[in-house]
């Protein structure tokens, strides 16, 4: 496991000149001011667990170039070699829009190279197929106290075609390999817009809260302009259900991130439950 030294001080500086590239005037400073960047691992996710409480981990992003063990939701396997994006960022926070507001970032990103879609929770496809996912563990360190782990695979330069029917990339949509640190570099600074916001968001709704008034969260409105479930037919089943899928119709997403469907003429709201297309 070799660390590249010289990549990290480049991804910071490059990280710097795409948030000023935004125009953004808020944002969370601290995001990306560290960056691990190592050749290879087993695990970009149980590598950032280890620096938790570290110096200067609050923001830490842990980039490996091939991922031996990733894993997604619902501990499935994800495919993670040299030619994507592989990386977690370490939050000294717990916050329940960290998925999305990450789902946002890198969708806006890849809408540069491919026509990328977001799909709830926190998933981005392309033509129907995945092409980057977003992993959120929080980690309790006290009891008043926690962090999240937001792990991002993005499938770039690393040809899916033969491995995984349901999956895509950036050069198998577009015929053309992207450059890896431009890309991680808008991913980031993105980040580091959405997260301000994501925290922002959570403060004035327990400000509103006292006064009997709801705040809109400016995650789920980016997302709900991101995405193309709205109207359309799905199957959905929660992890722990019994039986066939449900279908049903997505009709909305609520500001507190559940998705709404409707069954026939009933309303059901949706927490986290995975989701398909009909």
């Amino acid at each position: 496991m070799e660390e590249n030294i010289e990549r990290e001080q480049r991804l910071a500086r490059m990280i710097d000149d795409a948030y000023k590239d935004l125009g953004t005037v808020d944002g969370s400073r601290i995001l990306g001011c560290t960056i691990y960047n190592y050749d290879s691992m087993k695990s970009t996710q149980e590598f950032a667990r280890g620096l938790i409480g570290s110096k200067r981990s609050d923001g830490m992003i842990v980039l490996a170039d091939e991922v031996k063990d990733a894993h997604g939701r619902f501990g499935r396997e994800w495919h993670a070699p040299k030619g994507g994006l592989w990386f977690t960022l370490i939050r000294h926070d717990l916050n329940e829009f960290y998925g999305m507001a990450a789902c946002v970032s890198v969708c806006e990103a890849l809408q540069k190279y491919v026509p990328a879609k977001a799909r709830w929770p926190n998933d981005v496809y392309v033509n129907e197929k995945k092409i980057a996912g977003i992993l959120v563990e929080e980690v309790l360190e006290s009891e008043l106290l926690g962090a999240s782990l937001v792990g991002v695979g993005i499938n770039v330069n690393n040809n899916m075609e033969g491995i995984l029917d349901t999956a895509t990339s950036i050069v198998q949509e577009t015929g053309r390999e992207a450059d890896l640190d431009y890309l991680f570099a808008n991913v980031v600074a993105r980040m580091k817009k959405y997260f301000w916001l994501a925290e922002r968001y959570a403060v004035r709704r327990l400000e509103l809260w006292d006064y009997g008034k709801e705040a809109e969260n400016p995650i789920v409105a980016r997302f709900k302009e991101l995405t193309d479930i709205i109207g359309r037919e799905v199957r959905y089943k929660p992890p722990a259900a019994e039986g066939e899928p449900q279908a049903a119709r997505a009709v909305d997403i609520l500001d507190d991130g559940r998705l709404v469907v409707k069954v026939n003429d009933d309303r059901v709201l949706l927490n986290s439950e995975e989701i398909t297309l009909v």
